[in-house]
């Protein structure tokens, strides 16, 4: 993930006719005041984005500072898996401010998507992606601004499909054959325990693929 955040601060300022040739300067981030930024939704704890102050910070005359971020990060993201192996997800990033309210910090972003970069997945596609700055309240009276990016995927379904709706599929019609059999014949029984023993490689197959979630079950398990 790449997080580019810019701010003003004009204790950075310097006069430019006295020094002309310098147009900006870069410094460490941890010699500046900077956003204390987390990623809330962290898979394993709050994350600081400017937690790793090797990345250096841009100032400009008037006191513009830009500030890269780049890492990789584990956020937390609720599916719904009822569709699958056809189903669309939306996942999210929630940025804000650890300690500034909003009266003192506040976020605003500069588009309204989310720049993807080299994004090819061979179980995922990207669909679409917003951003958009959102506010909770508190029952203290507190105000904190968070900016939400919201990425949505759709699974591309055809490994799923040949290898476990297709095989499914077929068993269901195999299973009607059943009723063709005679009653006093041993192929019968013989032919539903095959067909039931395939059915529970199947659900064993889908227990190790699918996420676990008992808000949900796939209709395929049904």
């Amino acid at each position: 993930i790449y997080i580019i955040q810019a701010w003003s601060d004009v204790r950075l300022s310097w006069n430019q006719s006295e020094y002309s040739k310098i147009n900006y300067v870069s410094i460490n981030s941890n010699l500046i005041w900077t956003p204390d930024m987390i990623l809330r939704n962290s898979y394993e704890d709050f994350y600081s984005i400017l937690e790793d102050k090797r990345f250096k910070a841009t100032v400009q005359p008037d006191g513009a500072v830009n500030l890269w971020f780049a890492g990789k990060v584990k956020v937390l993201c609720d599916l719904d898996l009822t569709f699958f192996p056809f189903d669309r997800q939306a996942c999210y990033l929630q940025l804000n401010s650890w300690t500034y309210e909003s009266k003192a910090v506040r976020l605003v972003t500069v588009r309204d998507q989310i720049t993807l970069i080299n994004t090819n997945n061979p179980q995922w596609e990207i669909t679409k992606t917003t951003i958009h700055v959102g506010n909770e309240s508190f029952p203290d009276g507190t105000n904190y601004e968070s900016v939400f990016g919201v990425v949505h995927v759709t699974r591309r379904p055809l490994f799923f499909l040949y290898s476990i709706v297709l095989p499914c599929t077929g068993l269901s019609l195999v299973s009607m054959v059943m009723f063709c059999l005679p009653p006093d014949g041993g192929e019968k029984v013989s032919l539903g325990v095959t067909i039931l023993l395939s059915y529970v490689v199947f659900q064993l197959l889908l227990s190790e693929i699918l996420p676990r979630s008992s808000e949900e079950v796939p209709l395929l398990c049904e």
